[in-house]
């Protein structure tokens, strides 16, 4: 099956100084059972609990992956956050150097989905970014990762859950957003129901108000550039979850959904960004005869010809853009004019 695991790696031991570390993340955690690293390296993690290994120069913490969307900028240390799927071919590492985000990159199922900072000096001798994980991990932790007996001790703690009552509710749980799409949603406290639903809801808005998804929040307006966040955000959730990646694929292609906020300043990816929009717009593959399940399959091997495009964009000349924009204009008129005629033909009398 292979490794489906996710974690912080910090490059100092707090094995004498637990609790420091704890204040410092903001967590409450109660010590429990002795384990072996097998176990704690072990595939993904329950919310309830994490389970930590020291080094010699090291921690490493394994915890559940929605700990690990977004790094930890501590003081003097150097952190690494991970996460590792083989399942959903979903990989993700943010990385600070004392307190200052240094480098940040997620890939799905082979594409780049976001890519930002300073190049690591382990990119210069790995391209995978399986290797660049495991290297990465290696240079924080001080250790080899594979090199790490199974039988090595370490430590699993449980979070410990705020007791409160009606009267008394903190701070944080009266400001967390669930519900309001036009404001940044709180996603890491979504269910999986609620990460589809709200998927298909911002999907939805945007459509009827027309805000290109496939653009760099960073390229809209502020309001819309919240609601693409947003949508950008319970990506990269759904994207680490295979089970929640089978929901949303019969309704979404996959192709476009791995490019949804990819596009940025270059004007080429405007173009083909706005393509790409119109195509989805008038996407819809639920309940359509196979005739039309065959011509939704032709449209969608365009996505997989245009993110090539968008990657090799760079190399391309204006000649083959155009004959691009040419290319995909005919066929979204053939494909109209195809549906159209068998709707007709399916509707006689």
């Amino acid at each position: 099956m292979g490794f489906n695991i996710s974690g912080l790696v910090i490059n100092k031991n707090y094995e004498k100084n637990f609790n420091e570390l704890q204040n410092i993340l903001g967590w409450n955690l109660i010590k429990g059972e002795k384990i072996d690293f097998e176990t704690a390296s072990s595939n993904w993690k329950e919310e309830n609990y994490c389970d930590v290994y020291f080094s010699e120069n090291g921690t490493i913490i394994f915890l559940n992956i929605d700990y690990c969307t977004s790094g930890y900028p501590l003081e003097n240390v150097n952190t690494l956050t991970f996460g590792y799927s083989e399942v959903s071919m979903t990989f993700l590492l943010d990385y600070f150097e004392k307190g200052t985000e240094h480098r940040s990159i997620m890939e799905a199922q082979g594409e780049r989905v976001f890519d930002e900072g300073k190049r690591l000096a382990v990119e210069d001798r790995f391209e995978e970014m399986t290797e660049i994980i495991w290297n990465q991990i290696e240079i924080v932790l001080g250790k080899n990762f594979h090199q790490i007996d199974n039988s090595e001790v370490a430590h699993r703690y449980y979070f410990k859950k705020k007791e409160s009552t009606d009267n008394d509710i903190s701070e944080k749980e009266i400001q967390i957003n669930k519900v309001n799409i036009l404001e940044p949603l709180d996603v890491k406290y979504f269910s999986e129901d609620e990460l589809i639903e709200y998927f298909n809801k911002i999907v939805i808005y945007c459509k009827d108000n027309k805000i290109n998804f496939f653009l760099h929040p960073t390229l809209l307006n502020d309001k819309n550039k919240t609601v693409v966040q947003n949508i950008v955000d319970i990506k990269y959730y759904i994207g680490s979850k295979e089970n929640l990646l089978n929901v949303v694929r019969p309704k979404f292609p996959m192709e476009g959904y791995y490019m949804i906020g990819k596009f940025k300043k270059d004007n080429v990816d405007f173009k083909t960004s706005k393509l790409l929009f119109d195509l989805i717009e008038n996407y819809k593959i639920e309940n359509i005869e196979n005739t039309k399940i065959k011509t939704a399959k032709v449209a969608n091997n365009k996505w997989i010809e245009i993110d090539k495009k968008l990657d090799d964009n760079s190399k391309a000349s204006d000649s083959d853009f155009v004959l691009l924009i040419i290319t995909i204009i005919v066929l979204l008129a053939f494909f109209g004019g195809l549906i159209y005629v068998i709707y007709n033909i399916s509707t006689l009398p």
